[in-house]
């Protein structure tokens, strides 16, 4: 042990322990789509908008078709991509009467929704139509032996078939339109429904020939809505109808009211604030974290 000792070769050297930084703060925006800044969100929507609006265009090229069949509830969702249709057709030189614009009220649309999409179709100057979904969907539910069919009504009844009744056939029915009419489907589902699947799968609302919102957030979709007013892109009356829209509670009205006339359905209660959503959609597709 001794001679190991010997052998071992020492080597002076200096060393002064450094102080460890402070930990630091760093600022997370709550609202990552959103910026804070009011030129970065200027811009944001700008170029939001005419991303839609331009790849809507080349579509519309690319497949030879002129007009457009979209479904319009009087929601955020509709509403923002009937501006971009309206917007695509007016850079193609298009009438606006090529986009095809239906309303389909349900079991539980509601007069105030309803109207609101009655009146933006008719201020943006496209053809409107409204096609009640209720005799087809009354004819499924009795073909399936849904107690709703049998006159049974009530929070058990309105069960996701009774639901997903409704969803598929709108879509089902814009589909058809759109072999019977030469033109193809918008669809209006926004990316943070599609995150979390919030939609009906199959013949639902997930399905489109193309999806102008696939790519936007709902947080940001009511910041494009707003910056389009500001713009004045499409005129004092259907801005002030596009103000009433963006003060509505998201619902998607599948499940009606209750005896005392209160709505049973509010995606926000059933999900959670679509604001924190949108924050761990961001942080996991921009950033790649986890979800957590």
């Amino acid at each position: 042990l001794a001679d190991r000792v010997k052998r071992v070769t020492v080597v002076p050297f200096d060393y002064a322990p450094t102080v460890p930084a402070p930990l630091t703060c760093r600022p997370v925006a709550k609202r990552p789509y959103v910026p804070a800044d009011a030129k970065d969100l200027d811009q944001r929507c700008y170029e939001c908008y005419n991303i839609q609006v331009s790849g809507l265009v080349q579509r519309m090229r690319a497949s030879g078709l002129k007009k457009l069949v979209i479904g319009v509830s009087g929601g955020l969702d509709s509403t923002h991509a009937l501006l971009v249709c309206v917007q695509a057709l007016d850079r193609l030189k298009l009438p606006r009467t090529n986009c095809l614009a239906y309303t389909m009220p349900g079991f539980a649309t509601g007069d105030e929704t309803k109207g609101y999409a009655i009146e933006l179709m008719a201020r943006l100057g496209v053809e409107a139509n409204t096609l009640d979904i209720r005799p087809s969907c009354e004819v499924m539910l009795k073909d399936l032996g849904h107690a709703y069919a049998t006159g049974a009504r009530g929070a058990g009844v309105y069960d996701v078939t009774f639901e997903n009744v409704q969803a598929g056939e709108r879509t089902n029915h814009l589909f058809r339109i759109a072999n019977h009419r030469g033109g193809f489907v918008v669809g209006t589902g926004d990316l943070s429904e599609l995150a979390l699947g919030w939609c009906t799968y199959g013949v639902g609302d997930h399905m489109a020939h193309y999806g102008v919102n696939a790519s936007v957030p709902k947080s940001l979709i009511q910041c494009v809505i707003q910056w389009v007013i500001d713009a004045d892109f499409v005129g004092a009356a259907a801005n002030g109808v596009l103000r009433k829209i963006l003060a509505v509670e998201i619902s998607p009205e599948l499940v009606p009211q209750d005896a005392g006339g209160k709505a049973l359905q509010s995606t926000e209660d059933a999900l959670g604030p679509y604001d924190l959503h949108d924050f761990q959609l961001y942080q996991a597709t921009r950033r790649g974290f986890a979800p957590a």
